[in-house]
């Protein structure tokens, strides 16, 4: 029987003491509660170089500058995890959310498949996610962390004396209570790049709402905007379904490189990155962006001196980039031998 120890102010236990009296919040070491499925993006480069895709029962933090696609791709990941019969929660701290382009990027807007947030303070957007963890949706995102005010910052006037670091604080609570209570959801913190005053040596980026932020995440992506993509890079099946105002013959921007790098992960290989074409009329490139991966790690090879690319899966050679890609869409075997080979190291 456990005994308190005099003068020490702790319990002994004997190991079978422990497990009885620990009983609800032991696990196996194989107890599928402790790994939970990996919830896929459905971009093959991103999957990859992810392990999978997204870990669920786990944060998965995405930052970068603005505009570089940071709430289009938490948009593709709802639309993945919706085509999987899963639900998905979008805390719309930024009042960005438009039905239109979400659903033009692939999300279902049924009441059943998505629940849109809006928070009235910080305190109450992390009641909102906690609600959202522990009710298990699929996907629960936090659109995002320098759009939170706290109750006190909005019951003050802008005349008062600013209390320093305490949203940061706030959130940092309001992270480690999500983190205790995610069971089997991915949880996705956007965040923003900014430049620090006054730093001489190092870096001067840094990210808004604590240095906590960076521990608690499992995964954190950093995103850039690459190249843009112009009309006469499209193929002729790529035709936008826009029309730019520009009448001019000069090219026209129709879209913009994606590009993604996994700065953290605990459980796979990180410091690694994937371009993703992303086009203006919420179209996104998976196939492309696997041929360019493959280009990368040499498992697509450019003759020298020549257009041609060799394939795996196929015979001969294929000209040009956007034709590999037509033929991997086409060829489902060729498609999987070329991911797993990327997957492999080549």
């Amino acid at each position: 029987m456990a005994k308190k120890v005099s003068g020490l102010g702790y319990t002994v236990y004997t190991v079978e003491e422990f497990l009885k009296e620990f009983e609800g919040s032991l696990f196996k070491p194989k107890d599928p509660r402790l790994n939970p499925n990996i919830l896929p993006t459905d971009l093959e480069s991103l999957d990859l170089i992810l392990g999978g895709g997204i870990r669920r029962g786990r944060t998965t933090m995405i930052y970068g500058i603005e505009s570089s696609g940071k709430t289009l791709l938490t948009q593709v990941i709802i639309a993945a995890a919706q085509r999987r019969g899963g639900r998905a929660f979008f805390l719309d701290a930024e009042k960005t959310y438009d039905s239109n382009w979400f659903a033009l990027t692939g999300v279902d807007l049924d009441d059943d498949k998505l629940t849109i947030g809006r928070p009235a303070s910080l305190e109450h957007a992390f009641d909102m996610l906690e609600g959202a963890l522990k009710a298990k949706f699929e996907v629960v995102v936090l659109d995002s962390i320098p759009s939170l005010v706290s109750q006190a910052a909005l019951d003050s006037k802008m005349t008062e004396k600013d209390q320093m670091g305490g949203d940061a604080r706030k959130i940092t609570a309001g992270v480690k209570k999500c983190n205790l209570m995610n069971e089997s959801s991915a949880f996705i913190v956007i965040n923003q790049m900014r430049s620090a005053l006054g730093v001489v040596y190092g870096s001067p980026e840094t990210i808004p709402g604590g240095k906590f932020l960076r521990a608690a995440a499992s995964v954190s992506l950093r995103l850039r905007r690459g190249a843009w993509v112009l009309d006469k890079d499209l193929d002729e099946g790529e035709v936008p379904t826009f029309t730019s105002v520009d009448d001019s013959k000069e090219a026209q921007r129709v879209g913009f490189q994606m590009r993604i790098r996994v700065e953290k992960n605990k459980t796979e290989i990180p410091w690694q990155e994937t371009d993703i074409r992303v086009l203006f009329n919420g179209s996104v490139d998976s196939t492309g962006s696997l041929v360019d991966l493959a280009i990368k790690r040499g498992v697509v090879v450019l003759e020298k001196g020549l257009s041609f690319y060799r394939v795996p899966g196929h015979d001969g050679l294929i000209n040009g980039r956007n034709a590999v890609a037509d033929y991997l869409r086409e060829t489902p075997d060729a498609r999987e031998l070329v991911a797993a080979q990327v997957r492999n190291g080549g």
